[in-house]
């Protein structure tokens, strides 16, 4: 049965009418139980009397947060026919539960900060209201930036141990003249729930930094110092940083007394200014120095040598313009027989970056035949591994060296592969000498027209100008070659053959010299049967 903010049981049971119910049972017990958010208690409560018919007495007594109203019969109560409804009049009421709530405010992270409890204590809380009520935490726990510190980011008040959405955590924020925070006061409330709670713990996190108060200077600039003007002209800003009121002035000259920038100011509020800068396109190399002054911090270095500059930036330095620059690979020689060709190159802008290898074929000829007594080694190219700047650093990584001796010319030929480290700001160059490694050397290998036998044959020398001459002189028809039809002869015994000329022998010493001479032949014969006839 419902009462004001209680219920109380209701007990029955059934007796056989003319029997004295109180036999068995002499009494009875009701259970008083509170609502939700309420309590009683068993001294709050009485009956009314007077006592109802059957009644001889009614006692409360605590039952936990229950009470038991135990009701006592007048024995004898003898069971009538009809039954029979025992009205208990009480007076008493529940009251509203208290909700109590204990934790401590901690200082989880705290810096150049004053709070209400000094040394990093905690400050406890315990607050009691009755259910759905709203009490106060706090109201006034105030956070205080140090003297010439502010608050970068604004202090907080955290749950980090308990129902966030039990509590209301509000502020009051108050800031310097120049906009800076430097004081929170904040409010914490606490809506109860339907049960105590404790052990709840609020972190304040306030970390104040110091307020900047620079002197009034140039900080620093923005300029690609390490890097090398382009060849057809750039134009690059120069940004200069620093303080409102901190002056300025900037001077770039070239090599050339050129003068590219002279101009100053005056910062502005925005602590920035940006001076583009126009280089021209390079005809030479040309160096810029770039000089900044005024009002400079002093983490610049302003007294020479600026670079390198351990504490910042240098106030003077210098930038460079470079135009191509060739690096050429040829032959060379002394013997007037070999003529190297042009040389090869490689053209490059210095400063350039160069992964890849170069493939250089490098050429020459020669109006006689050649023997290759050695094959070059690819570090024997000149100038290989010499440092920089202004040399080229490259390396021979590999090549090849022919000589065909069946062209007309005698074809000479070198195919390098170059691996170049760093293009240097002159020309450079890199050289073979062919004198090391090819000699004029060995001799043709010649075939009796009528017969088997070979001979070594040399067009080098042989005798010319008439039937009756008898001394080795040069050739006139220079060189022969394979397939020609000639008269040789024999220098100790003066035998002479018809031979046609099959192959070069390198290294091969001749015994037989062609016979221009003979019958005034100049030129090769067409044929065997020819130079036998001319021969009998």
């Amino acid at each position: 049965m419902a009462f004001n903010n209680f219920t109380v049981s209701v007990v029955s049971f059934n007796e056989t009418a003319g029997v004295d119910w109180t036999i068995a049972q002499p009494s009875v017990s009701l259970l008083i139980t509170p609502d939700t958010g309420y309590t009683v208690t068993a001294a709050d409560f009485s009956p009314i009397t007077p006592l109802p018919t059957y009644v001889n007495s009614v006692v409360f007594t605590q039952n936990g947060a229950n009470i038991d109203c135990v009701i006592t019969y007048i024995a004898p109560s003898i069971m009538p026919s009809a039954n029979v409804l025992i009205s208990l009049c009480i007076q008493g009421s529940a009251v509203e539960k208290q909700i109590c709530v204990a934790g401590v405010i901690s200082q989880c992270d705290v810096s150049n900060t004053k709070v209400p409890v000094s040394g990093g204590a905690d400050v406890a809380y315990s607050v009691c209201g009755t259910i759905g009520s709203t009490g106060a935490i706090t109201s006034t726990y105030q956070v205080t930036a140090e003297t010439t510190y502010y608050y970068p980011t604004a202090p907080t008040l955290a749950v980090v141990i308990g129902d966030p959405n039990n509590y209301t955590i509000t502020n009051v924020k108050t800031y310097d003249a120049s906009g800076n925070l430097i004081d929170v006061v904040f409010t914490v409330t606490y809506t109860f729930p339907l049960n105590d709670v404790t052990g709840d713990k609020i972190c304040l996190t306030a970390n104040a930094v110091q307020v900047y108060n620079p002197p009034v200077k140039i900080t620093s600039y923005s300029f690609p110092t390490g890097e090398s003007i382009e060849i057809n002209g750039q134009t690059t800003n120069f940004t200069i940083n620093g303080v409102e009121g901190a002056n300025w002035a900037l001077n770039i000259v070239s090599n050339a007394l050129a003068t590219i920038i002279n101009t100053s100011g005056t910062l502005d509020s925005t602590g920035t200014f940006v001076v583009p800068v126009t280089f021209p396109a390079a005809i030479a190399n040309a160096t810029y120095t770039v000089t900044l002054t005024g009002d400079l911090a002093s983490t610049f270095c302003t007294v020479a040598p600026y670079v390198p500059c351990l504490t910042g930036q240098p106030s003077v330095f210098t930038l460079n313009q470079y135009i191509n620059s060739t690096l050429s690979f040829a032959f060379t020689s002394t013997n007037s027989n070999i003529t190297p060709d042009a040389a090869s190159t490689i053209t490059l802008l210095p400063g350039s970056s160069q992964p890849a290898p170069f493939n250089v074929i490098v050429t020459g000829s020669s109006t006689s035949i050649l023997t290759v007594d050695s094959i070059p080694p690819s570090i024997d190219w000149t100038n290989q591994g010499l440092a920089g700047p202004v040399n080229w650093s490259f390396t021979v990584d590999s090549s090849s060296f022919t000589v065909d001796n069946s062209t007309v010319p005698t074809l000479i030929t070198s195919n390098l592969v170059i691996n170049v480290n760093s293009v240097g700001t002159s020309n450079s160059s890199s050289a073979l000498d062919l004198d090391q490694y090819v000699s004029d050397g060995g001799a043709w290998l010649a075939t009796l027209c009528n017969g088997s036998d070979q001979y070594y044959v040399s067009d080098a020398d042989g005798w010319s100008g008439g039937t009756n001459q008898s001394q080795l002189g040069s050739l006139v028809n220079v060189p022969y070659a394979v397939g020609n039809v000639v008269q040789i002869k024999n220098t100790a015994t003066g035998a002479k053959y018809c031979v046609t000329i099959n192959s070069f022998a390198s290294g091969e010493t001749p015994t037989y010299y062609i016979d221009e001479g003979f019958q005034n032949q100049v030129s090769t014969f067409t044929n065997c049967t020819i130079c036998n006839n001319q021969n009998q």
